[in-house]
């Protein structure tokens, strides 16, 4: 499950022409206290069995190795066939530690590589052993948490057990208590008046553990893998002093992980508990506390209360217009929160403004292949969606969808996201074909992703009963529309404007099926969220005005009728 090799592994590099007793007695002491801390070296020329495989030998070794330490002395000027090792380890991105060798300073020929960190300490003896291990220790685990960050394929359970593993290991870093009669002492004693190496193992090996278990929990939420995350933060949530900046950062994140989940309620909770700690240590004006506004704000946006959410999108650009440059990436974030917002509140001009000014910033200083450029050309598709303005819509979300692809996992939910996007416009289109093709596509991420359960699901099986509708097919349609309240009513609420929406389509399916009284009761309870959330002016509740008066033709009930007309070209 873990990396192939369990444990860390050093290549020592160096001339064949070291063979002096010097050399020997350092680098037998250096493998020596490798060994005992259960670290795996191969030391060139001295480790190999021979015969004529010793190339393959070498390049296995390489291979798997954590580091490469290179010993740097006057016989490394001639030995071409190091040059190649250190090739080899740099084109692996295996961090090489140069270290100078002898009592002299010698002028090698060694080209100096990118990511190379000079050693200025012998590694046989204390203070030097205790450097190394430290580096040792920070290469094997970036390249374990790298190795199961790469996993794609496995479900969470699989993932959380892989990463137990990983952190219950014995961590490498373990310093030499110099008064030892275990180390060799012909390197300089270290007197007591000397500074002492960190000996408080526990607090290190814990400190490095809740060092690798943010890394992890980070790279999880980003592949959209919530649940692993959540279980992750949770744990650094309990591990963390109780009013600390990292304790104030976790609690930040799980807001994010229950925003993600549709759990608003809780999104909410940790937000706010994560802002009363950022306030306590940074003020009540700092962009960390500006973060988590807007933040809150996106879940109010989510929750439909677009009044509420546009307040807390205006307390963190306050903040950020005072404390950052004007075209710092977080205003950017804001603007298109707002953008989007004034999106779904039917104010396209302002949408516009917003979402445009926040696209120039992301393309200045975050170029046109990065993810949040990708956010930007989404939300202007939106824009120009609801304008009716399809062929400018499906530019902007597949210029967005091109992005995505190039740096996401081919299910991200965000990648969905956009299908369901450009599903929706060829919906529009009456290319129902396409349209189907693009929401079953999000449907099959959402599903596997997010589960059955989520308001994103929710969605596609909305748009996926829609494109039945227009088919004539309404028994389908149905199906899919009752799937979709079903969820919507249980995770948002009856009184949620997307509830509304699967309200609204339900009362057509009926309406069709000529059930009049059933379509009726849908309509009404769609026109009483409308009104409530949206306003009697916004275009989805003059829809459901208008929905109301057909049935009323078809009841022959001309007094309705024609109120409901009337209320739909106000």
């Amino acid at each position: 499950m873990l990396p192939e090799n369990k444990k860390p592994f050093v290549f020592i590099c160096h001339s064949h022409d070291d063979n002096d007793k010097q050399f020997t007695e350092f680098i037998e002491q250096l493998k020596e206290n490798l060994e005992n801390k259960d670290i795996e070296c191969f030391i060139d020329h001295i480790s190999l069995k021979g015969g004529q495989y010793f190339e393959d030998e070498i390049i296995d070794s390489l291979s798997k190795a954590t580091i490469i330490l290179v010993i740097e002395n006057e016989n490394m000027k001639h030995s071409n066939f190091c040059h190649l090792e250190r090739g080899f380890a740099f084109a692996k991105g295996i961090r090489e530690i140069p270290y100078s060798y002898g009592t002299k300073t010698y002028k090698t020929n060694l080209v100096s590589i990118k990511g190379t960190q000079s050693f200025p300490y012998n590694p046989a003896f204390p203070k030097g052993f205790n450097q190394l291990l430290k580096i040792i220790d920070e290469e094997f685990e970036k390249k374990a948490v790298e190795k199961i960050n790469k996993s794609t394929e496995k479900n969470e359970k699989e993932l959380l057990l892989e990463i137990k593993e990983l952190l219950d290991q014995k961590l490498i870093y373990k310093p030499i208590d110099a008064a030892s009669g275990s180390i060799s002492t012909f390197d300089d004693k270290i007197t007591d008046n000397q500074p002492k190496e960190n000996t408080d193992e526990e607090k290190i090996k814990e400190s490095l553990s809740l060092n690798i278990k943010l890394k992890i929990a980070e790279e999880q939420f980003d592949k959209a893998k919530y649940s692993v995350a959540e279980e992750l933060f949770k744990d650094l949530a309990e591990s963390y002093g109780e009013n600390s900046e990292e304790k104030a950062y976790v609690l930040y994140k799980l807001g994010d992980v229950y925003n993600e989940l549709a759990k608003y309620n809780d999104a909410l909770e940790y937000y706010e508990n994560s802002l009363t700690i950022r306030e306590s240590i940074f003020g009540m004006e700092s962009t960390e506390t500006a973060t988590v506004y807007n933040n809150m704000g996106v879940v109010y946006n989510a929750l439909a209360d677009y009044k509420t959410a546009l307040e807390f999108y205006n307390k963190s650009l306050k903040i950020q217009e005072k404390l950052l440059e004007e075209d710092d990436p977080e205003i950017a974030r804001v603007y298109n929160n707002m953008g989007y917002t004034y999106t779904l509140m039917a104010e396209y001009d302002k949408a516009f403004e917003y979402l445009n000014n926040g696209l120039e910033i992301r393309l200045k200083k975050l170029g046109e292949n990065h993810k949040d450029t990708a956010v930007s050309y989404n939300n202007i598709g939106n824009v120009y969606y609801y304008k009716d303005e399809y062929d400018k819509a499906v530019e902007y979300h597949e210029k967005a969808l091109k992005i995505r692809e190039k740096v996401l996992s081919k299910d991200h939910p965000l990648i969905a996201f956009l299908y369901n996007n450009i599903g929706n416009v060829y919906y529009r289109k009456s290319e129902y074909d396409k349209a189907l093709e693009y929401h079953e596509k999000a449907l099959a991420i959402y599903e596997k992703v997010l589960g059955k359960g989520h308001p994103y699901t929710a969605m596609s099986y909305n748009n996926i009963g829609s494109v039945y509708y227009d088919r004539g097919d309404y028994e389908k349609a149905l199906e899919y529309h009752e799937k979709s309240l079903k969820i919507r009513e249980k995770v948002l609420g009856e009184e949620h404007p997307d509830t509304a929406t699967s309200y609204n389509n339900i009362g057509a399916v009926y309406y069709h099926k000529c059930e009049y009284d059933k379509a009726l009761k849908y309509c009404f309870k769609d026109l009483a969220i409308c009104e409530k959330f949206l306003g009697t002016e916004h275009p989805d509740t003059k829809n459901t005005y208008d929905n109301i008066a057909f049935i009323y033709r078809a009841l022959d009930d001309t007094e309705n009728e024609k109120k409901f007309s009337q209320l739909s070209m106000v």
